[in-house]
């Protein structure tokens, strides 16, 4: 998981909504109980993109990249 999101929810754009959500329940919670929190909550970040697999060619590009730094 990246930033607390699977790559499903990065890839099919569910991310951003679930990100609101999160922040208003943090927020909610934190406005019933305000003597628990020193500090405002933030979330994570959200991910720009998140892989399961990762494509054969930028992989494939990387790897040849590394294989030069370290000779």
């Amino acid at each position: 998981m990246t930033g607390l999101h699977t790559p499903f929810t990065v890839h099919i754009g569910t991310a951003q909504a679930i990100q609101h959500r999160r922040e208003a329940t943090i927020e909610q919670f934190r406005a019933a109980n305000p003597q628990r929190f020193t500090r405002v909550p933030s979330l994570p970040k959200l991910p720009t993109v998140a892989w399961i697999n990762e494509p054969q060619e930028e992989a494939a590009g990387r790897d040849t990249t590394r294989r030069k730094e370290a000779a």
